[in-house]
């Protein structure tokens, strides 16, 4: 209709004005320039290319014209017009009309040439929101319709052929969308109605709007007055998705229709669904006033809007109302008052955590104004619930905002302008999808009042806000349950400035305290002014333990917990806090302090200083680093330092920091399900990396020293390069590590280290001796070290992780087969005791026999043998010595592949060091077994004896019948078995197999 009347409008009156200057005109170049001076005279806006006017026929190309909202292109325009008869006698029978390949540009892109203002332009006053611009136009559209419609001539149309393209904009789509329009029709004369039908089709891909392929077919009927005016206006459209996106019978039909009276107009629109209104409007418009006054109705449902959206998923609601409005056409004055009610579902469609609420009820009452700036809100009440939770909310007088200052005036300033209350409101729908706090279970009841506070408004709580039965967690880990909540709570509002506060948060269980928060936050007024938050807080971890689900209890032997901390939130974020844990054990406490800054970047800076006292001595740590956040890789770089730092006290923070895996449930990883996703790493798949920098650690029974390295996190693994630390007698270099995160793998989780090889001096390895006696190992060994662990948790791999050692050595002395038989052989003891004093220390006597035993009271030969045996083996210079100790969970010790070469002695076996806790290592009880194997003097002495076997291995070591057993412990050496061997064979009668007794 408004395409139909710019046309005929431009066609009259450039036909009008050809016909007057025909007989001095008729050359087509004299006719375009008298109609482009006319139509800017009449104030068209716009272009013309040419015109040529016949006493029959008017051509014209290339026009293009500013309308309302947009602009016109009509490349060609052809009208079948009698000029002599619109001049003279004013009535123009247009017997055919045709344009096509016209354009009407309705998109914000939309302005011809040298026209300014156009929706789009940033030039001038014109530049305005495109929701302000959008409805100002339809309230154009409406001012068009309801309008006096007269035409400077009486018309006639028999018939009209209009074919193009309606660009307009459409959410998601970069470029304005064209809709295909063909209008058809005649029969328009003074007196008569004329129609026209309207077909229009269109394509729209990747919006976020349902049909993608859309059809409108629909009918114009059009009828003029005597006195050429429009007087009855009617348009109906259907709508409907050929795509095959929205199922059939989704189909909407829209209805426009005017009738005219004397000193106003009245207008109907209605939008229906298979025969169903949903909605409807009718108003009355007073020309004088340029007003629009009616009424209006709703019948609504989620399925009515199946058509409108594709991607989005809506609840499922209904809804039902009715009332009045007023305003004028250019919408600088909108009145609306009415009621509506229905129901609303599914309110997980919005949010999970909403769809707790079920099903709910719903009223509304309003009478609301605005005009200019200023929103009036004369009366409000909304309701809503489902059992048993109910909210509502009301206003207790009338009041007006001003939306540019943010100001409220009250008709009475010391009332309360709302109130709103909600019982029993579930308290799920606090915790969003990804967020690590969730909070459980809990309803809550509470009310709040709005009244005018200086400038702005301030909303308080009546009555402490009350929730019972809460349940709260924190990354995956229970922080308690069946808790009461109570909390009162303030906030001002004044334009840009702001304050919020919470004072305080109450939390009990089962009637006791259990923890206290109070915080605020504000911001001033101004531009990019920061926003300031602050808070403090105190738990009873005892009290907080009761309420936590089974087995959720930390690690952490704790009873109080307190902390504060401030921040500056803006361009760039500061935080600064404190945190203080207090527990059962006198003395045990860990406080930490935290400095953070977040740059416009999202990078972050931090720093962490700590003091643990847990134990004997406290530990000094600090943690530093960056963080660069980004997708899908996220950077950490940190250092983690300290003076002196307690091993166990870097266990407890990584088990509180969830870095030794969730400490509840199975101790086995589950397999995942078909289609679930695999299971992360405990980091997370952080990538980044961590400089260890601590001059003291202690734990397990040792002390480490200057302790260095980098920890690296990958998405499956965590390495750690360029590890050193100092023992007490020994520093590991190069020490390098991979803990490997594989979730196919039953134990997912494997631990490997190693060091590069060490020298440590023998008498410390194997414990010094005490003072005034000679060590039982003497040397230098190299030590290779190994790890190798696995588990289902990284906590798990405490529990399975072996280390072994392996030793070697090209040389020392070894004294441990030394031991006094002299006790057990029944003779005079003067020639044993001469026998023995001939031997001495030295280690030169290691390397030769001692022959010369005297003459007096001789022994037997069997004893003269084992003592001679027991003088020579009580040194032992050996060539080369090695052995493998593997440490295990437990931290026993197994020792195996002992092997100890000399030139006449060559020593192998095995053994175990057990382990007691709390016992120092070199007070471990020891189980050795060495078997001995001699040869050339020596063996031909144990043959004496009666203790060789004829067993010989490839390099002639003879053995001796049984193996050397050895008890005790490292610092003092059981030789029991050993001694009660040789004293046998030193005390058996001749003819009796010795070593068998």
């Amino acid at each position: 209709m408004k395409l139909l009347r710019i046309l005929l409008s431009i066609v009259i009156l450039v036909a009008a004005l050809a016909a007057l200057l025909a007989g001095a005109a008729l050359v087509p170049a004299v006719q375009t320039w008298i109609a482009r001076d006319v139509l800017a005279g009449h104030g068209m806006n716009g272009k013309l290319g040419s015109l040529s006017a016949g006493f029959g026929r008017m051509d014209v190309t290339g026009l293009e014209v500013g309308v309302a909202g947009g602009t016109l292109r009509v490349p060609s325009l052809m009208a079948e017009l009698p000029l002599a008869s619109a001049l003279w006698n004013r009535n123009a029978k247009v017997g055919r009309l045709e344009a096509r390949g016209w354009t009407l540009d309705l998109s914000r892109r939309a302005g011809p040439a040298g026209v300014t203002g156009q929706p789009g332009s940033s030039e001038g006053e014109g530049a305005s929101p495109r929701g302000v611009e959008g409805a100002r136009a339809a309230a154009g559209a409406f001012g068009a319709l309801l309008g006096n419609g007269t035409l400077p001539l009486l018309v006639s149309l028999d018939g009209v052929e209009l074919e193009g393209d309606v660009l307009l904009d459409i959410a998601g789509q970069r470029a304005p969308v064209p809709v295909h329009v063909v209008i058809k029709g005649g029969g328009l004369a003074a007196g008569h109605e004329g129609s026209f039908s309207l077909d229009a089709t269109a394509v729209v891909a990747d919006s976020e709007i349902a049909a993608n392929a859309v059809d409108a077919h629909g009918r114009l009927v059009l009828g003029m007055s005597a006195q050429r005016g429009l007087e009855r206006i009617r348009i109906d459209v259907g709508v409907s998705d050929t795509g095959g996106r929205i199922p059939a019978g989704q189909a909407l039909s829209a209805g426009v229709s005017r009738g005219v009276r004397p000193g106003d107009r009245d207008i109907a629109l209605e939008l229906s669904r298979g025969g169903r209104r949903l909605a409807s409007i009718a108003v009355r418009y007073e020309g004088a006033g340029q007003a629009l006054g009616g009424s209006w109705k709703l019948d609504l449902a989620d399925s009515d809007l199946a058509i409108a959206t594709r991607t989005l998923s809506l609840p499922r609601f209904s809804v039902a109302g009715d009332g009045r409005l007023d305003t004028d056409l250019s919408l600088g004055r909108v009145h609306a008052l009415g009621r509506v009610h229905g129901a609303v579902g599914h309110l997980g469609a919005l949010n999970p955590q909403l769809e707790a609420l079920g099903s709910l009820d719903f009223d509304a009452e309003f009478d609301v104004a605005h005009e200019g700036h200023s929103l009036r809100v004369g009366r409000l009440q909304v309701s809503a619930g489902g059992p048993p939770s109910h909210a509502a909310m009301g206003s207790r007088q009338a009041f007006s905002l001003d939306e540019a200052s943010g100001s409220v005036t009250a008709d009475d300033p010391a009332n309360d302008l709302m109130e709103l209350s909600f019982v029993d409101f579930p308290m799920d729908w606090l915790s969003g999808p990804d967020h690590p706090l969730v909070v459980g279970k809990g309803r809550a009841t509470g009310s709040l009042s709005v009244r005018a506070s200086g400038k702005g408004i301030a909303l308080a709580t009546r009555s402490p806000l009350k929730a019972r039965d809460v349940a709260v967690s924190w990354a995956g880990v229970a922080l308690g349950s069946g808790l009461d909540l109570s909390a009162s709570a303030r906030a001002d509002w004044s334009g840009a400035a702001w304050t919020v506060r919470l004072d305080p948060l109450v939390a009990e269980h089962s009637g006791h305290p259990v923890g206290t928060l109070t915080a605020s936050a504000s911001r001033p007024a101004g531009t990019s002014q920061p926003i300031s938050v602050s808070a403090a807080w105190e738990a009873d971890l005892d009290a907080l333990a009761a309420g936590a689900a089974s087995g959720a209890a930390t690690g952490l032997t704790a009873r109080s917990a307190s902390g504060e901390f401030t921040a500056s939130v803006g361009d760039t974020t500061k935080v600064d806090g404190k945190i203080s844990v207090v527990g059962h054990d006198k003395g045990h406490k860990v406080d930490a302090s935290l400095h953070a800054e977040v740059f416009g970047d999202g990078t972050v800076e931090f720093r962490l200083p700590s003091r643990v006292i847990v134990g004997a001595a406290p530990s000094d740590v600090s943690l530093d680093g960056t963080w660069t956040p980004g997708e899908p890789d996220a950077q950490v770089g940190m250092e983690l330092s300290g003076t002196q730092v307690s091993l166990e006290h870097l266990r407890l923070i990584a088990a509180e920091l969830g870095l030794l895996g969730s400490r509840t449930g199975s101790r086995e990883t589950p397999a995942p399900s078909a289609g679930a996703p695999a299971p992360a790493a405990a980091w997370g798949g952080r990538k980044g990396s961590v400089r260890v920098v601590i001059d003291r650690l202690t734990g397990e029974g040792e002390e480490f020293k200057d302790v260095r390295g980098t920890i690296e996190f990958e998405r499956s693994a965590i390495l750690l390069k360029k590890g050193r630390c100092t023992l007490a007698h020994h520093t590991l270099e190069n020490i390098e590590g991979a803990l490997v995160f594989d979730p196919s793998a039953g134990a997912p989780y494997t631990l490997t280290a190693k060091a590069s090889p060490y020298q440590v001096d023998a008498a410390a390895l194997f414990n010094p001796p005490p003072k005034g006696q000679d060590p039982e190992v003497e040397g230098h060994f190299t030590v290779s070290a190994a790890l190798e662990g696995h588990g289902a948790r990284i906590g798990d791999l405490l529990d399975n992780t072996t280390v072994r050692y392996v030793l070697k050595s090209t040389g020392g002395i070894f004294r441990a087969l030394r031991t006094d038989v002299a006790d057990a052989i029944p003779e005079t003891p003067t020639p044993v005791s001469d026998t023995l004093g001939t031997v001495g220390s030295a280690v030169g006597s290691i390397f030769g026999l001692k022959s010369d035993l005297g003459s007096r009271n001789p022994l037997n030969k069997a004893a003269e043998a084992v003592l001679q045996f027991t003088n020579n083996v009580s040194e032992i210079g050996f060539d080369a010595a090695s052995l493998v100790a593997t440490e295990g969970p437990d931290h026993a010790i197994d020792l195996s592949e002992i092997s100890l070469t000399a030139p006449d002695e060559r020593l192998s076996g095995s053994g175990h060091i057990s382990h007691a806790e709390g016992v120092p290592p070199q007070d471990q009880k020891l189980s050795l077994d060495l078997q001995v194997g001699v040869r050339g003097k020596l063996a031909e002495l144990m043959a004496t004896a009666g203790l060789l076997s004829p067993r010989k291995d490839a390099d002639g070591y003879a053995m001796i019948l049984q193996p050397a057993h050895f008890g005790g412990t490292l610092r003092n050496l059981d030789r029991t078995q050993w001694h009660d061997l040789l004293a046998r064979a030193a005390t058996a009668q001749p003819g009796k197999v010795k070593g068998t007794q």
